[in-house]
């Protein structure tokens, strides 16, 4: 929760940086709270469409609110944008419950 309130301050300070709304919402879906994390990956894609951190996180935390449509889309771009590990490992997870 410390690291939540932080980067709060830290987005009032500086509402344009995308990073500090990752972060954010990586405190957020670290404690459960997946709604305020995806508002917070969504607002850093925003101001970085090609944030693959963002799109990825938010894509899994879409996949633990079981919006496993939306966590595939997320990941698909987020592979897309770059040739993460991460996206690719939830994707290959995600793909087979998907449809």
């Amino acid at each position: 929760m410390a690291l939540a309130i932080l980067t709060s301050l830290a987005v009032q300070l500086s509402p344009n940086d995308h990073d500090l709304y990752r972060i954010r919402g990586d405190a957020f879906s670290a404690l459960g709270e997946y709604g305020e994390a995806i508002k917070d990956y969504s607002i850093a894609l925003k101001l970085n469409l090609d944030d693959a951190k963002a799109l990825n996180n938010r894509g899994v935390a879409l996949a633990n609110m079981h919006k496993t449509r939306d966590a595939v889309k997320d990941l698909r771009k987020a592979m897309e944008v770059t040739e993460s590990s991460n996206s690719a490992a939830n994707y290959d997870g995600l793909q087979h419950s998907a449809w």
